[in-house]
């Protein structure tokens, strides 16, 4: 008896399965190992991110106050004007509730939100675009260069992705969904301005809602107009959106100027599509955390871009096919609200939004533009001729081994050759320098308190968050606009006269950057100060990082 040709394709199919499971399964596990590996100290710890830190230990020192010692307040605006973000402040306060500082508990919330954003993304995306769709899209949001790298970065934009990926499919199930579309709407609404909260630009993903909410009431909204010509009121209903528009151009006028000058000048949509390249194909992170990527124009550089272009471009093909030949209102909604995010985005924020040392305005981006390449991606998969479709089965997976290999020697490899290369804050090696200046003052302090100076924002809210709760510590924070060092170093001094001789200590220690360290003790001694030689941290290259210098004060 002969097995039927039904039962030997379910055979062969059967392994074919499988082994399609375990490659999904191995490249998520790549890209969550590239996440989570040497987190707590690549890249150097940021002002930025331990400045929330701190926020969190004083909001948990006013509820464990004695009333012995003064509580600073939290600060709940952010050194730029923005409310505090709300969802990744309390989560850090409640890992600090049971846990000690640390520079890998302070960039947890970020590692969690980056791996939610994942699981949310292939739930919801099952829900309106199959399982297909959402196994793709959930890989390529897994190795895109800037998700893994801003997983590994507790700032507010490391959960954008999580925040705007919930707005786009609820809008969406509205459009697929229509007798629930009240609630989903409303929930696309509600996640809408969370994700506002957690990162202003998350505000440019609003088309998406706002076109699906206008599809699905467009029957309501005819009637209304029916309703508005029958009274003859149509025109007054005109006459007062011609002038709402106008004053809308007249108070945003300086907008509106900046938009007409990028939409007119050719130079830039190129200049911005090169960007948005970059941002995808992780050359802007490259080059602002580890500094792999130095020279833009360099003709390796330029080969890569070409190359991922192209591959993009492909993409893309994929994705416009996808839409015609997909007839549903809901891929129309998504087509037209991806399209005129980006377009938005280009005319207010321009190219410049998205450049290296600035893509963290471009991280609200990536959530329609990686669905829509997953579409394409699918369509190629599935709906392309056999011989796209072949090739496109070897091509996704490759690409998608050669972007986990690229992070992990433009960012991994490169930090443990070379320390980084980028801003000097990110500068690490296995003991990240901040917290090994911290623990060398220390060391060569072992009685009394330790009053420690730190010459900058990037010293003094790390130096701030590590030595919290250790009673022999205190971190003094100055900052001076003074480009003179002789000026600097001078105002430095009399503020740490004044700040630390009230408790009777005449020793304290100075942390900076190492050039800004060699700059204060070439000044010279003509304030009434001894200082020591300096001593310093060096990177994972050996280069001198951070300068901790002892100086004694003569009191006055």
């Amino acid at each position: 008896m002969h097995p039927s040709p039904e039962n030997e394709n379910a055979e062969t199919r059967r392994p074919a399965r499988w082994s399609t499971v375990a490659h999904v399964a191995l490249i998520l596990a790549a890209a969550v190992f590239l996440r989570g590996w040497q987190i707590d100290h690549v890249p150097g710890v940021n002002g930025d991110e331990a400045w929330m830190g701190v926020q969190a230990q004083r909001f948990l020192d006013g509820f464990a106050g004695d009333g012995n010692e003064p509580v600073e307040s939290v600060q709940w605006r952010t050194p730029t004007g923005n409310p505090i973000n709300w969802f990744l402040f309390w989560p850090t306060v409640l890992l600090h509730t049971w846990l000690p500082p640390s520079i890998g508990l302070l960039r947890l919330p970020a590692l969690l939100s980056g791996l939610a954003a994942l699981a949310v993304n292939y739930w919801l995306c099952g829900r309106v675009f199959g399982r297909r769709a959402a196994t793709i899209s959930t890989l390529l949001f897994a190795v895109l260069p800037l998700n893994i790298a801003y997983a590994r970065f507790g700032w507010d934009a490391s959960q954008s992705l999580l925040a705007t990926l919930p707005v786009i499919y609820l809008s969406l199930l509205a459009v697929r969904e229509p007798d629930w579309r009240r609630c989903w709407l409303l929930l696309a609404a509600a996640v809408q301005a969370m994700s506002i909260l957690v990162h202003p630009t998350n505000i440019f993903v609003v088309p998406v809602p706002v076109f699906a909410a206008t599809w699905v009431y467009r029957g309501e909204l005819a009637d209304v107009w029916r309703q508005l010509t029958a009274r003859r009121l149509q025109h007054v209903v005109l006459a007062l959106a011609a002038a709402a528009t106008g004053l809308a151009l007249w108070l945003l006028w300086p907008w509106c100027e900046i938009a007409t000058r990028r939409l007119i000048t050719p130079g830039e949509s190129g200049t911005f599509l090169v960007a948005l390249v970059d941002l995808f194909a992780g050359i802007s992170v490259y080059q602002f955390i580890p500094g792999s990527f130095t020279d833009l124009s360099a003709p390796s550089t330029i080969v890569y871009r070409v190359f991922a272009g192209a591959l993009l471009g492909a993409a893309l093909w994929g994705s416009w096919r996808y839409f015609r030949t997909t007839h549903h209102v809901g891929t129309g909604v998504l087509a037209a609200g991806t399209l005129a995010s980006f377009a938005v985005y280009f005319l207010i924020a321009g190219p410049e939004a998205i450049r290296p040392h600035f893509e963290r305005y471009g991280v609200c981006l990536l959530a329609l533009g990686g669905l829509a390449l997953a579409l394409g991606i699918e369509w190629w998969l599935t709906q392309a001729n056999d011989q796209g479709r072949r090739a496109a089965r070897w091509v996704a997976p490759t690409c998608a081994w050669l972007l986990l290999v690229g992070f992990a020697l433009h960012y991994h490899v490169h930090f443990r050759t070379t320390g980084g290369t980028s801003h000097a804050a990110f500068r690490t090696a296995p003991v990240e320098p901040k917290l090994a200046s911290l623990q060398l003052a220390a060391a060569h302090s072992p009685d009394g308190t330790i009053d420690i100076v730190a010459d900058d924002w990037w010293h003094y809210w790390p130096l701030a968050y590590l030595a919290h709760k250790n009673p022999r510590i205190r971190v003094h924070r100055f900052e001076t606009d003074e480009d003179s060092e002789t000026t600097r170093v001078a105002q430095t001094r009399d503020t740490t006269r004044h700040d630390v001789t009230r408790h009777d200590v005449g020793t304290v220690w100075w942390i900076g950057f190492a050039d800004r360290a060699r700059a204060v003790a070439s000044v010279g001694d003509d304030r009434g100060s001894t200082i020591a030689p300096a001593l310093y941290c060096d990177d994972y290259a050996g280069r001198e990082v951070v300068g901790v210098m002892p100086w004694t004060l003569r009191r006055p």
